[in-house]
């Protein structure tokens, strides 16, 4: 079901996972599940961007990268799809957090991302202020990305803020890093492959056949 972030319920620990879901994938959902099942956040939310400013491919409609994340999120509760960044107007994470936070003050918000974006954290606009104020941060980290956490701008500029995997959630500047994350789907590679041969692999089967329905991926 799309949510909106106003149907937040207080006291509750929500984790946000952002991005162009094009397609959205079981590596997408394994994060998802570990965040709920493991690290014990009430809520994941994938927040669907309009337009990534990390991505140069231009994406694929906004109201089919919905319903493929409803696919994804069909049978886990927990897990929640949202538009809420097409209603702020930028994909920026700092001006989407500054929208939403204010609107649930009881609500502890955990952002989560891939140790891939540590390359161009450091760019987006506004981000020592999404370290500094607005939530702790969740790094999934795969073997072929630690070269990256270990030569971050986030290391070094917070090295003294990091806290152990399973510690409880507490303020930003917090950061903590989930090691030996080994899901390799990436939405890319799934293109790339439905345009070579129109097969759908890394993903729920309610993606797949929508994918295919509609057609997507299969012209440059």
């Amino acid at each position: 079901m799309k949510i909106s972030p106003k149907d937040a319920n207080p006291k509750q620990t929500i984790a946000l996972l952002g991005g162009s879901f094009d397609p959205p994938h079981l590596g997408h959902l394994a994060v998802a599940q570990h965040a709920h099942d493991v690290l014990g956040v009430d809520e994941v939310w994938l927040l669907v961007t309009p337009q990534n400013p990390e991505k140069p491919h231009e994406a694929t409609l906004f109201k089919h990268r919905i319903w493929m994340c409803q696919a994804l999120a069909e049978h886990h509760d927990w897990l929640k799809v949202s538009d809420f960044e097409e209603g702020v107007g930028s994909p920026n994470t700092h001006d989407v957090l500054s929208k939403l936070l204010p609107q649930h003050p009881n609500t502890q918000f955990i952002w989560l991302m891939g140790a891939d974006n540590l390359a161009s954290i450091h760019t987006w606009n506004g981000w020592d202020a999404v370290m500094q104020k607005m939530t702790p941060l969740v790094i999934y980290n795969r073997p072929e990305h630690s070269s990256l956490l270990k030569n971050s701008h986030l290391l070094h500029k917070y090295t003294n803020h990091q806290v152990p995997p399973n510690a409880p959630f507490g303020a930003p500047p917090e950061w903590r890093v989930i090691e030996g994350f080994t899901h390799t789907a990436t939405s890319t590679e799934i293109r790339h492959l439905i345009k070579a041969d129109g097969t759908a692999v890394d993903t729920v089967d309610a993606v797949a056949n929508y994918i295919q329905k509609q057609g997507l991926y299969k012209t440059p």
